[in-house]
């Protein structure tokens, strides 16, 4: 009881930054899911609210709009209780009523099976997303706090959420690049489905961060000094790469020290000017590695990423760096959802803009052709969710493109148009044969070269 009084507190308390007439919409969605839900309880034993709560002060801590808020707070009072989606718009406005719909499940009917509802369910969010971007942000931050939650469910349930989380939550916040957000699902659905293999990869992390972490901090320090002696004004902070990801790349076979991108020093500098000025600094006083550069402020990523990086080998170890505006660092972190806090009350027209050229467009083409909800979800898991590759050509394009894709396959696509002519294929400045799998990231150059022709 104590932790929910303390929840309630702080929203109250949190909501202060809102104007008096929002603040009062935001307590009484409160003051009515609370209502709604008395008596009713999570597996944990906590009073259902706590839930609710937890959603709103997620959006909150995003700079949500209020209305998103009050919606977060009301978003199971339709699932979960006996009121009505039009109880909701009367009671509070068509916008709210929704975003609420837009994240609530189909309620159960007589003669229809649980999966036939959980698909059409799933479907009809996905679909909603169209609606209205925010709706993204809603689900994402309600799958936030359960996937967080999962220890008070059974093993069976543990694994079908960790499961669903990975094949569409995560990728969709990959797809709308909410980084922060995507490396706690994926990181709390593998301690769910492989707990052993989590703790041991945590542990070899910690250990390899402790052991270094001097080093780390020496370098922050060193190189914020440096760079202010040189007029470059910048903000460093150093992250690890999520347990998940390191999961990946040990699939690959691949060995923890020799991850480039084990841990990163971010470095925020004041504009974009400085970006590059810092980049060149640490070019020509530190060990680069080149075919780790990217310029992704030039080429942003399809998820709106930017950031210079580099990799650099100091005292002996692997270190990435990226370097960014306060902007960019924002969106690089939150993704779409960091249009609250950098366009307020414009945010929503430009994520609505910015979904029609996400990719996640895709969901709303295959529902005008595919019926059956079991093969429209099976194809958005596998063609529009599917993990993926971001190449990029010579000419700076980005691609998005199958995990598992030869070079030869890629230059099918986008290239091989004349027969007479001989290909040579440059990976990040490197020649490669044909059969060549590409790697995230990669920059693909083709060289053209004229067959010669036999005139015996």
């Amino acid at each position: 009881m104590d932790s929910y009084l303390n929840l309630e507190n702080k929203l109250y308390k949190d909501i202060l930054k809102y104007p008096p007439n929002e603040q009062a919409i935001i307590k009484k969605a409160y003051i009515f899911a609370k209502m709604m839900h008395n008596n009713q309880f999570r597996k944990s034993g906590e009073p259902y609210i706590i839930h609710p709560i937890w959603v709103a002060l997620i959006i909150i801590s995003l700079n949500g709009d209020y209305k998103t808020v009050a919606s977060a707070l009301l978003h199971d009072v339709v699932e979960d209780t006996s009121i009505s989606i039009m109880q909701i718009d009367k009671m509070f406005d068509s916008e709210i009523a929704m975003l609420v719909d837009g994240v609530s499940k189909i309620r159960s009917s007589n003669g229809i099976k649980k999966n036939e509802l959980n698909l059409a369910s799933l479907r009809k969010l996905l679909l909603y997303f169209q609606k209205d971007a925010r709706i993204i942000a809603l689900k994402l931050a309600d799958r936030y706090h359960n996937i967080l939650t999962l220890k008070y469910l059974n093993s069976e349930k543990q694994k079908v959420k960790a499961i669903e989380t990975l094949e569409i939550f995560s990728p969709i916040a990959d797809k709308i690049g909410a980084y922060e957000i995507k490396n706690v699902l994926e990181d709390a659905s593998l301690k769910a489905l492989l707990p052993n293999v989590y703790e041991n990869l945590y542990m070899q992390k910690k250990e390899y961060q402790n052991k270094h972490v001097n080093i780390l901090v020496n370098m922050m320090d060193k190189l914020t000094k440096e760079l202010q002696e040189n007029n470059i004004n910048v903000k460093i902070r150093y992250q690890g790469k999520n347990i998940y990801s390191i999961y990946r790349q040990f699939e690959l076979n691949h060995k923890l020290e020799n991850l480039h991108d084990l841990f990163s020093l971010v470095i925020v500098a004041d504009n974009k000017s400085d970006c590059y000025k810092a980049r060149e600094y640490i070019k020509e006083n530190y060990e680069n590695i080149p075919r780790f550069e990217r310029d992704y402020i030039k080429n942003p990523k399809t998820n709106l990423y930017q950031s210079i990086h580099l990799s650099i080998y100091y005292q002996k170890i692997l270190l990435q760096l990226k370097i960014r505006t306060e902007e960019m660092d924002i969106i690089s972190t939150q993704g779409l959802i960091g249009y609250w806090s950098l366009y307020g009350d414009k945010a929503r027209i430009k994520m609505q803009k910015y979904l029609s050229n996400s990719g996640l467009e895709a969901i709303w083409q295959l529902d005008k052709r595919i019926k059956d909800n079991q093969e429209f979800v099976n194809i958005i898991k596998q063609e529009v969710l599917g993990k993926s590759l971001h190449i990029y050509d010579e000419s700076g394009n980005s691609h998005d493109i199958p995990i598992g894709t030869s070079v030869i396959d890629f230059a099918t696509d986008f290239y091989l148009d004349d027969l007479k002519i001989d290909y040579e294929f440059y990976i990040n400045g490197k020649l490669e044969p044909a059969t060549y799998i590409l790697q995230d990231n990669d920059y693909v150059a083709i060289s053209r070269v004229l067959k010669k022709e036999n005139h015996t």
